[in-house]
């Protein structure tokens, strides 16, 4: 029995490739420009400070403000409920 070899189309490997380029480019340009403008809009929420101060500004730190910042975005109800945010 011969193994089917899966003929990959060249364009559909372009269109995915350059979606991952496009992802990653925005990912590094909010980290590095948008995040403390972000932060500045939501300071009085401690649920922003802590992580602010538990993780600085390495580049591990920064993606853990920005999860915490789109988790302020997706569901500002239950971090209001939970006292997290005013």
């Amino acid at each position: 029995m011969a193994l089917k070899t899966m003929e990959i189309e060249i364009w559909w490997a372009f269109v995915n490739m350059g979606s991952v380029l496009i992802k990653i480019f925005l990912i590094i340009l909010f980290l590095y420009t948008r995040l403390e403008k972000a932060e500045c809009l939501l300071s009085d929420g401690k649920f922003i400070c802590w992580y602010r101060n538990f993780f600085g500004t390495s580049l591990i730190g920064r993606q853990a403000r920005l999860n915490a910042l789109s988790m302020v975005v997706f569901m500002p109800e239950l971090l209001q409920k939970r006292g997290e945010l005013l």
